[in-house]
């Protein structure tokens, strides 16, 4: 299994044709200080893999900043 890609953006919804929509990618979020808050964001991540690995899975989802990352 692999990350496909990850997005961070305003909203995402899966319709119930099962289509992924995803409005508002960002390309940077702009704070004044840290810690800061941000009102709303939806994280977007696309896993593929084969048909042997279907099931339930751990996913660790780390958020860094410049100097961790």
């Amino acid at each position: 299994m692999h990350l496909d890609f990850a997005v961070v953006a305003d909203y995402a919804i899966v319709d119930q044709a099962g289509k992924l929509s995803v409005l508002g990618i960002f390309q940077h979020i702009w704070v004044q200080q840290f810690p800061a808050m941000h009102p709303r964001l939806h994280l977007v991540l696309r896993l593929k893999g084969k048909r042997t690995e279907i099931g339930e899975h751990q996913v660790q989802i780390r958020l860094l900043d410049e100097q961790d990352a």
